[in-house]
């Protein structure tokens, strides 16, 4: 039985950040559901544009982890570079560098460039080859559903995403909302917003969040 799958930023992140090397369970678990395709993938074009972002912001952390550990002194987070940062990236780049802190900057810099590279080329595969479908841009997301999302979701990047597997769903079969969010898209989170009365003329996909039963 085929089952169609709209995603959410993150699995992707996690499917591309897997390697042999690290091997995190939650990178395993969205390597593996994609690699095991069965049915269409289908992404909207806010998604495309967040790993993009991601992409960026990548780079942006190890620039700042290299330039702590060429340079003690400097304070994670004040170059100008940095300010495309969130204070979630920020968080991340004190902890990688804890993690390289005795390592020379120029080995780390190698690491990092050959992460990158293998990161930006799953993603490039997963975009060009895994898709089926790509669909609605981020002027076409409704805003009105944005701001009824935002009063029960207090993420608004997982807002959009939302509002833009609503809109797809509308006039096709149910496919699943394939996710591994903790906060927003959890079974009893996802019947919350489903319940509410403002958007009981939508038809919502079935959640199916990786995380449960899984870690």
């Amino acid at each position: 039985m085929r089952e169609d799958s709209f995603f959410d930023t993150n699995v992707i992140i996690n499917y591309a950040s897997f390697s042999k090397k690290v091997n995190l369970k939650i990178n395993r678990i969205c390597f593996d559901y994609i690699k095991s395709k069965n049915g269409k993938y289908i992404l909207c074009r806010y998604v495309e544009d967040e790993i993009k972002n991601r992409i960026k912001k990548r780079k942006v952390v190890h620039q700042e982890v290299i330039s702590k550990l060429k340079d003690n002194s400097y304070e994670i987070g004040n170059s100008d570079i940095s300010k495309s940062l969130s204070d979630r990236d920020i968080i991340y780049a004190k902890k990688l560098y804890e993690l390289y802190k005795s390592e020379k900057a120029d080995d780390i810099s190698f690491i990092f460039l050959s992460e990158r590279a293998e990161f930006e080329k799953k993603i490039e595969f997963f975009l060009k080859t895994q898709v089926d479908e790509l669909l609605l841009k981020k002027e076409e997301i409704e805003v009105d559903l944005i701001h009824i999302l935002f009063s029960l979701i207090d993420e608004y990047a997982d807002c959009k995403v939302l509002a833009s597997a609503l809109q797809i769903q509308k006039d096709r079969p149910v496919f699943f909302l394939v996710t591994v969010d903790k906060e927003h898209f959890y079974p009893n989170g996802y019947a919350f917003i489903k319940d509410d009365l403002r958007l009981k003329s939508y038809k919502f996909p079935e959640l199916r969040n990786l995380l449960i039963n899984n870690i």
